[in-house]
């Protein structure tokens, strides 16, 4: 059996789903998914804003551009698969869009996570 260390909320435990069939995003910290969302995204410069929305069946990330060209969208796309192998068991909607357009609004969920 694993050693099973629990220091702080909440628990990112490795070999968790060998003892109890639970959700993924359950066991991974919201701070934890923020930081590797934002680590990933702003690398592409022409990232101005991102917002996150946590729910029980998935994790909605909203990006404003600048630049909303093919080959930005495709940057994004390609950090979006980072984002996945990073997070493996998380499932994602990822949604672009151009720094003109309104951002999401905090009452549908969603919250700052850049700048």
């Amino acid at each position: 059996m694993p050693d099973i260390s629990l220091s702080g909320t909440p628990y990112v435990l490795a070999h968790i789903h060998e003892l109890f069939p639970v959700r993924t995003w359950e066991l991974v910290s919201s701070n934890a998914i923020e930081q590797t969302i934002r680590r990933v995204l702003i690398d592409v410069k022409q990232v101005c804003a991102i917002y996150v929305s946590i729910d029980e069946d998935a994790i909605d990330v909203w990006v404003v551009l600048t630049d909303t060209s093919r080959s930005v969208r495709r940057q994004i796309y390609e950090r979006e698969l980072q984002i996945g192998d990073r997070l493996p068991g998380l499932f994602f909607n990822f949604t672009t869009s151009s720094a003109d357009d309104h951002p999401p609004r905090s009452s549908s969920g969603y919250f700052q996570i850049y700048p």
